[in-house]
Protein backbone atom coordinates (compact mmCIF):
# COMPACT_ATOMS: atom_id res chain seq x y z
CA UNK A 1 0.00 0.00 0.00
CA UNK A 2 1.75 3.42 -0.86
CA UNK A 3 1.13 6.49 1.06
CA UNK A 4 1.06 10.44 -0.51
CA UNK A 5 3.42 10.89 2.59
CA UNK A 6 6.26 9.40 4.49
CA UNK A 7 6.31 9.11 8.58
CA UNK A 8 9.37 11.03 9.06
CA UNK A 9 8.39 13.44 7.02
CA UNK A 10 5.40 13.74 9.06
CA UNK A 11 7.03 13.53 12.16
CA UNK A 12 9.42 16.17 11.33
CA UNK A 13 6.23 18.71 10.30
CA UNK A 14 4.83 17.61 14.22
CA UNK A 15 8.06 18.08 15.98
CA UNK A 16 7.60 19.56 19.29
CA UNK A 17 3.72 18.61 19.45
CA UNK A 18 4.05 15.59 21.67
CA UNK A 19 0.31 15.17 22.15
CA UNK A 20 -0.33 15.61 18.74
CA UNK A 21 2.39 12.77 18.16
CA UNK A 22 0.78 10.49 20.73
CA UNK A 23 -2.71 10.49 19.09
CA UNK A 24 -1.44 10.18 15.20
CA UNK A 25 0.55 7.00 16.51
CA UNK A 26 -2.54 5.87 18.38
CA UNK A 27 -4.14 6.32 14.95
CA UNK A 28 -1.62 4.66 12.62
CA UNK A 29 -1.97 1.48 15.48
CA UNK A 30 -5.84 1.51 15.32
CA UNK A 31 -5.52 1.19 11.49
CA UNK A 32 -3.21 -2.07 11.86
CA UNK A 33 0.28 0.12 10.78
CA UNK A 34 2.11 -1.77 14.13
CA UNK A 35 3.20 -1.01 17.79
CA UNK A 36 3.83 2.29 19.50
CA UNK A 37 5.45 2.68 23.01
CA UNK A 38 3.13 5.70 24.65
CA UNK A 39 2.55 6.99 27.91
CA UNK A 40 -0.11 5.76 29.78
CA UNK A 41 -2.15 8.59 29.76
CA UNK A 42 -3.11 8.24 26.24
CA UNK A 43 -5.42 5.25 27.26
CA UNK A 44 -8.03 7.90 27.34
CA UNK A 45 -7.73 8.57 23.82
CA UNK A 46 -9.94 5.46 23.40
CA UNK A 47 -9.54 4.37 20.00
CA UNK A 48 -11.54 1.62 18.32
CA UNK A 49 -9.34 -1.64 18.02
CA UNK A 50 -6.38 -0.33 20.37
CA UNK A 51 -5.07 -2.49 23.18
CA UNK A 52 -3.23 -1.04 25.94
CA UNK A 53 -1.02 -2.84 27.98
CA UNK A 54 1.41 -1.76 30.64
CA UNK A 55 5.08 -2.93 30.42
CA UNK A 56 6.49 -5.99 32.69
CA UNK A 57 9.86 -5.18 34.64
CA UNK A 58 11.61 -2.05 35.04
CA UNK A 59 9.41 1.06 34.92
CA UNK A 60 10.87 3.09 32.21
CA UNK A 61 11.61 6.97 33.65
CA UNK A 62 11.81 10.16 31.85
CA UNK A 63 13.13 13.59 32.99
CA UNK A 64 10.35 16.20 32.70
CA UNK A 65 10.49 20.19 33.02
CA UNK A 66 8.10 23.25 34.60
CA UNK A 67 7.06 26.24 32.28
CA UNK A 68 5.44 29.08 33.38
CA UNK A 69 5.33 32.62 32.65
CA UNK A 70 6.77 34.75 35.85
CA UNK A 71 4.76 37.70 35.18
CA UNK A 72 1.31 35.65 35.18
CA UNK A 73 2.27 33.54 38.59
CA UNK A 74 -1.08 33.01 40.05
CA UNK A 75 -2.03 31.28 43.17
CA UNK A 76 -3.03 27.96 41.86
CA UNK A 77 0.65 28.19 39.91
CA UNK A 78 2.04 28.59 42.69
CA UNK A 79 0.55 25.50 44.48
CA UNK A 80 1.43 23.72 41.86
CA UNK A 81 4.75 24.45 41.59
CA UNK A 82 5.45 24.23 45.69
CA UNK A 83 3.41 20.40 45.07
CA UNK A 84 6.19 19.68 41.83
CA UNK A 85 9.34 20.59 44.48
CA UNK A 86 7.84 18.75 47.41
CA UNK A 87 7.18 15.58 44.96
CA UNK A 88 10.69 15.24 43.56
Amino acid sequence: MTHPFKLKELANLCAGSGEFMVTLTTSLVATGFGVSLVPASSQLLRSAGVVYRPLQGTTPTMDLAVTWLPEKLTPVTQNFLQVARETV
